[in-house]
């Protein structure tokens, strides 16, 4: 999980960089973002969590993202959030903020996703 964890950041480094340069998602970056989306769904799976059906709107831990910039700045927030969440935990353990974090940071790269 701290290798998916450690990935899902990089991406979302990555992504922030390009949203610096512009404001749209490349090819590139569509891929970067489905890959991180991946990631990070496998990691709240390990978690043994789901989708808490709350909205992007509903998340109280994030101000809801106004532009694509906004957006890619938030996702590397959470992302690096759940990696020193998963760094505290144990494989063995059950993790509420870190499966929390997994949420958001699907809800912020389906919010990039629709932005296009």
């Amino acid at each position: 999980m701290l290798q998916r964890a450690e990935s899902a950041v990089k991406l979302a480094e990555e992504l922030e960089l390009a949203a610096a340069e512009k404001d749209i998602l490349s090819a590139s970056d569509r891929k970067k973002l489905d890959d991180l989306e991946r990631l990070v769904t496998r990691i709240r799976r390990d978690l043994g969590g789901g989708n808490d059906g709350l909205s992007l709107d509903d998340d109280e831990e994030i101000e809801s993202p106004n532009s694509f910039r906004d957006a890619a700045s938030a996702l590397k927030e959470i992302t690096v959030k759940l990696f020193e969440e998963l760094k505290q935990t144990s494989r063995f353990s059950i993790s509420a903020v870190a499966i929390r974090s997994t949420n958001t940071a699907l809800r912020i790269a389906r919010f990039l996703k629709i932005r296009r």
